[in-house]
């Protein structure tokens, strides 16, 4: 794992009693480590907790992730998560049952084939995740928007 955050001490302590021997968190590095980093994990995880932020946030490790056809696994909590669930490009976990993360997780790390699909399938969710047709509907909702009409520029 790279970076660093309130779950760091939980997780270290689960994977010691889980016997992981694999499991690794960086601290945080410069990004080109960061990257290299992600490039060489098996799978990598976005453990966002549910709050407003993250409810209307666009979680850009999500795509970037993604883009490098990463086996992720994360929680429902923003578009960007939800759009990798609808195609199954990610092991997606309800923040009601956050306690099957770790699981998620491990069933991953044990199922290479699927880790490899899973990657596949994110890379071309975000190779077609066009932000102008995305921005449509909302254009059209402030289609009357001075600004938006150039009125303002």
């Amino acid at each position: 794992m790279v970076g660093t955050g309130p779950s760091v001490k939980e997780i270290l302590s689960a994977s010691q009693r889980d016997g992981l021997k694999n499991v690794h968190i960086s601290g945080v590095v410069p990004l080109p480590k960061a990257l290299e980093l992600t490039a060489q994990s098996q799978v990598v995880v976005v453990p966002l907790r549910e709050t407003l932020h993250t409810r209307t946030c666009c979680p850009t490790k999500l795509v970037q992730y993604s883009a490098m056809g990463k086996a992720i696994v994360t929680i429902a909590v923003s578009d960007v998560a939800l759009a990798l669930k609808k195609d199954a490009a990610a092991v997606v976990v309800s923040p009601a049952y956050v306690q099957s993360f770790p699981r998620a997780v491990k069933v991953l790390l044990k199922d290479p084939k699927r880790r490899g699909d899973i990657g596949e399938r994110a890379k071309f969710v975000f190779a077609n995740y066009d932000w102008e047709e995305i921005s449509k509907p909302l254009l059209a909702l402030y289609g009357g928007a001075p600004l938006l009409r150039g009125d303002l520029i």
